[in-house]
């Protein structure tokens, strides 16, 4: 362990002390649920700091306590969110200016670990310069001395089922394009699971975790996708393919000119999982690390069919 890594031992108490910002977003119902069920909710204090300036859908509960801020504010109003909290939680979009947030908790001073809004792929094993703002926050974190923990979980599998695009189908036209074979695993999250893995990294002795996590709920590959929908819906999809290098290609240009659609950062996405790295953890991962049997992962396949059944 390092010394850095002991220190912030030493100064989070046994029950931290939670502060969270984004919580309107993809994530944030999971990660309070988490928090505020076993077995999680007996190994943080409360209330929990949530900010928002949404006057509706608050639970009337001392677990929580509310701030009318939102990630658009100045850090100096951030803040007084951060204030009291020994850990503060980033749910925030891509959009947000997670630099911002960062430099809140720091003037906060009392938060020693930040979770950075890094879920998804692994920015550091792509060289897409889509990616550079999250990048950016964990060279800031260790700038400002803040111990980060970023949490990369492959796909959200709850996209991926809803529209299977990173993988190269079109529920809508009833085509699919796949680069290569197809075959290459990609890791998936649903983001029920994620809250739990956020909730147990925030309340497990941070020196027991490294800096950067790899997490899924399941793993699949382009062909498998393309199998369990067409079993389970009936409808045969229509077959391309295409090379992992005229994938690359269209990629780092779409990359270079500017993500213009959703199109676009769904081929920067499937390409990445072709290329089997940044979003295949399949064979080196920490779910013992966060989920030494304290729930069950949630498995794509069966949750697949049930959505594309009779589709």
């Amino acid at each position: 362990m390092s010394k850095k890594m002991d220190d912030v031992n030493q100064h989070l108490p046994k029950k931290p002390t939670i502060a969270i910002v984004g919580i309107n977003g993809t994530l944030g119902i999971h990660v309070i649920n988490a928090l505020t069920s076993a077995p999680f909710d007996d190994k943080i204090s409360l209330p929990i700091h949530l900010a928002t300036k949404q006057k509706t859908n608050k639970p009337a509960s001392g677990q929580f306590k509310y701030f009318e801020v939102s990630p658009q504010d100045s850090a100096e109003a951030l803040s007084k969110v951060f204030s009291g909290a020994d850990i503060v939680i980033d749910l925030t979009d891509s959009d947000a200016d997670h630099i911002k947030i960062l430099n809140a908790a720091v003037l906060a001073k009392d938060p020693k670990v930040f979770i950075a809004s890094e879920y998804g792929i692994d920015n550091d094993e792509t060289s897409y310069h889509i990616f550079d703002k999250k990048r950016a926050v964990i060279k800031a974190a260790k700038e400002a001395n803040m111990k980060t923990v970023s949490i990369c979980t492959g796909l959200f599998a709850d996209y991926a089922i809803e529209s299977p695009l990173a993988f190269g189908v079109s529920l809508e036209t009833g085509t699919a394009t796949i680069i290569d074979n197809g075959d290459t695993p990609v890791s998936v999250s649903f983001v029920t699971d994620i809250g739990k893995v956020i909730a147990s990294v925030v309340t497990t002795p941070i020196g027991k975790l490294p800096a950067k996590l790899h997490v899924q709920s399941d793993v699949t590959t382009a062909r498998q996708v393309i199998d369990i929908y067409e079993a389970a819906s009936g409808k045969k999809l229509k077959v391309s393919r295409i090379g992992l290098g005229d994938a690359r290609t269209q990629a780092h240009e779409i990359d270079k000119m500017g993500v213009k659609s959703t199109n676009d950062s769904y081929m920067i996405l499937q390409t990445i999982g072709a290329e089997g790295k940044g979003a295949n953890f399949s064979r080196n991962n920490h779910n013992q690390d966060v989920n030494p049997d304290l729930f069950e992962w949630t498995s794509f396949e069966q949750r697949a069919k049930m959505a594309w059944k009779n589709k």
